[in-house]
C-alpha cells in the first residue's frame, strides 16, 4: 500500500481505501500462505478501480473526442488520449482478477466471494 500512500490527490486515495477494504472483505477467505501475494494485487486492482472510473468520467465529460492545438497553427480533433489508457488499464485489471480467481477457492457457499465470481462471469459470457 506504500505506493497508494504516495498519491497526491487525498480524495483518490481515500476512494482508493475504501475500495481496496471492499476487496479485501471479498478476499478474506484467502489460503494464508498466498496473502501477501493475493494482498499486492487486490491493492493494484482497488487502484486500477478507482482510476478506471476516474477515466470514464473523464471520457463521459470531454467525449471521446477532443480538439488540439499544437502551438504552431495546427489545430484539429483527435481520439480522447484517456480512452487509449482506460482501455489499457481495463486490460491490467482483467489480468489481475484472472491470477486472484485462479488462487481463490471457489465455495458454493452464497458468500460475497462466491457473488462476485458469479457476477464477474455473468459480464464476461
Amino acid at each position: 500500500m506504500k505506493k497508494l500512500l504516495n498519491s497526491s490527490d487525498p480524495e483518490k486515495l481515500s476512494r482508493v481505501k475504501l475500495e481496496l477494504s471492499r476487496l479485501e472483505e471479498i478476499f478474506k477467505e484467502i489460503d494464508e500462505n498466498k496473502r501477501d501475494f493475493v494482498q499486492r494485487h487486490i491493492e493494484q486492482l482497488a487502484w486500477y478501480n478507482v482510476s478506471i472510473a476516474d477515466l470514464q468520467a473523464n471520457v463521459d465529460r470531454c467525449g471521446t473526442l477532443v480538439t488540439y492545438n499544437n502551438g504552431g497553427g495546427q489545430t484539429g480533433e483527435r481520439v480522447n488520449p484517456d480512452i487509449k489508457t482506460l482501455m489499457d488499464y481495463q486490460k491490467a485489471c482483467n489480468t489481475i482478477v484472472r491470477t486472484l480467481i485462479q488462487l481463490v477457492p471457489v465455495k458454493v457457499d452464497g458468500g460475497r466471494l462466491a457473488q462476485f465470481l458469479l457476477d464477474l462471469d455473468d459480464e464476461n459470457t
